[in-house]
Parts: C-alpha cells; sequence; structure tokens
C-alpha cells in the first residue's frame, strides 16, 4: 500500500510544534491513522478500538499512560473518556509539545473529551478524503470528471485499488446507517443519498481546503423569500465571495443571473464573483471570473 502525501501534513506537524495534544477527526476511512503515523512514525501507535488497549486505560488510565516516555498516537481515545482528564495531568506537568495524537472518528464524543478536559492544550484539525489535488500529485486521477464523481476520493480506493462501486455501498451500509443516523436521525437514506453529485463535489473540495490548512468552515448559502440563490457564500470577515456552481460543459447565460441579482444587493461587501462549471476553458469576464472544474484548487478560489 502506497502513502499518498495528504496536504494537511505541515499544518498538523505545525500545530505539534505548539500544543502538547493535536487531535485529528473526520469521517471514518478519510485518512487519519495513516496520515498521523506518517507524520509522526517515533510515536507508538495504539487503537483503543482493541478491547484489551481500552480495558487498560479505563482501569488504570495513569499506568497506561506511563507506558510511552516520549508520547504516543492514540487511535479512537474517545472510547475510553476517563483518560482525557490524566491526559490533562500529565501534559501539564511536561509541557512537550506534540507528546499525543489523538485521531478518532467520532468527532462528538472526541470533541467532548476535549473540551471537558484539554481545552487550551489541544489543537483540532478536520480530515476529509483525499483533495482533487492531492490526487493529482500522485496520479492517481486524469481529467474525466464523470470518472472522479463515480470514484469518490476515500483513500482506500486508490491505496488498495479497490472497486468504488461496491466499497461505497459498504460504507453507506456501515457509517451512515450507523454513525449517521446516530447523530442527525436521518430518516430516509433514499433522500440523503440523492444530493446534487458536481456541486456536493466542489464545494467538499473547498472545505478540504479549509479543513487542510487548519481553519473552520466559511462557506454559507444565501436565498431569499423570493427564491433568488447563489449556491455559495464565502465569508471573508469583511467582504462575501459568491461562487456559483454548475454541472453543465457549455456556458449559459443562465448561469450568471443569480451572481448578477447578489452583486447588485451586496454593492460594497460583494468581492469578485466566479463560477465554477462542468467544462474545460477559463473565461475572465468583467465581473465574474468562470473557472473549469480542474481549476477548483487554482489560485483564482480564494476562501
Amino acid at each position: 500500500m502506497t502513502y499518498i502525501p495528504r496536504n494537511a501534513e505541515s499544518r498538523l506537524k505545525y500545530f505539534a510544534r505548539g500544543y502538547p495534544v493535536v487531535a485529528v477527526t473526520g469521517p471514518r476511512e478519510s485518512g487519519k491513522s495513516t496520515l498521523v503515523r506518517h507524520a509522526f512514525p517515533k510515536h507508538p501507535y495504539v487503537s483503543l478500538e482493541n478491547l484489551d488497549q481500552t480495558e487498560f486505560a479505563e482501569t488504570d488510565s495513569r499506568d497506561f499512560l506511563n507506558q510511552f516516555t516520549e508520547g504516543a498516537i492514540l487511535d479512537e481515545a474517545q472510547r475510553c473518556p476517563a483518560l482525557f482528564s490524566y491526559l490533562q495531568t500529565r501534559v501539564d506537568e511536561r509541557q512537550q509539545p506534540g507528546e499525543f495524537i489523538l485521531p478518532g472518528s467520532q468527532q462528538f464524543g472526541l470533541l467532548s473529551g476535549i473540551t471537558q478536559s484539554l481545552a487550551g492544550r489541544a489543537a483540532l484539525l478536520t480530515l476529509l478524503p483525499m483533495a482533487y489535488d492531492e490526487l493529482q500529485r500522485a496520479e492517481r486521477v486524469g481529467r474525466n470528471l464523470d470518472k472522479i464523481l463515480f470514484d469518490g476520493a476515500y483513500p482506500p480506493i486508490f491505496d488498495r485499488e479497490l472497486e468504488p462501486h461496491p466499497w461505497h455501498g459498504n460504507y453507506v451500509r456501515t457509517y451512515l446507517e450507523h454513525d449517521v443516523r446516530q447523530l442527525i436521525n436521518v430518516q430516509d437514506l433514499a433522500t440523503f443519498q440523492r444530493g446534487a453529485l458536481f456541486e456536493s463535489w466542489v464545494i467538499s473540495e473547498l472545505l478540504k481546503a479549509r479543513y487542510n490548512a487548519g481553519e473552520t468552515s466559511n462557506l454559507y448559502f444565501w436565498r431569499d423569500r423570493s427564491g433568488n440563490e447563489v449556491d455559495l457564500l464565502i465569508d471573508h470577515g469583511t467582504q462575501l465571495s459568491p461562487p456559483e456552481i454548475k454541472s453543465g460543459q457549455t456556458i449559459n447565460q443562465d448561469y450568471f443571473k443569480g451572481l448578477e441579482f447578489w452583486q447588485k444587493l451586496a454593492g460594497d461587501t460583494a468581492e469578485k464573483a466566479w463560477l465554477v462549471y462542468g467544462g474545460d476553458s477559463r473565461q475572465i469576464r468583467s465581473d465574474v471570473t468562470v473557472l473549469p472544474w480542474h481549476e477548483i484548487n487554482s489560485e483564482q478560489v480564494v476562501i
């Protein structure tokens, strides 16, 4: 299995130089464990999905942590809530940056332990599946948009050269039907699995860029009571950037209606708009930059 370098690795190491604990959250199979083990090869790795390790950590947390004189990677630490108060004592005593790395797929459980016991001591990084430019650099994708959308971006598909369709089917039956339903009580999985594919891909790429840089989401959807809308608003603090997303391969003048309405409404708070579409040519217009889908990670996209 070949490791595909992740954009988040530099930010992960940066956090580890300033915080004693770094938590890496995100969906299952997004590559969290692989990333942290590659970034910190000298740290012992322990999975708390292992029942023997969990029992040790729960019943004797102090001695469990004392095994690791130079720190460790504690995978799925949220499975052992008792551990977090002992982690607090340990890192306060030693003041050693990057001592413990905590990857975990149950984001809310992990965040609960951090906010209760490790506030101010832990940095948080969210890792989503592979970004398009990561797969490009690794020469795992071409310029076939339909194939990219079909394959998805989860690392096992590329690391283990799995067929996307059965893998995604199994993923839905396990992760989505169990974990997501527990969190948000999804009632209709058929509706849940239908939501616009190209638009979702573009938005996920923008989110990945934010999260890989250690930032939180600044993406919003806007629609007024009359039905005027733009697909996204990117909040830059003092100004709002309105991207529009269209899957068609040919530029249509109707694509710009929402952007034109928004720009008139927003006035000075509107940054220059841009549009991502399913075609291959870039256009620079007076008030809109039109980008082909494969330039979603370009310098033109300011997030």
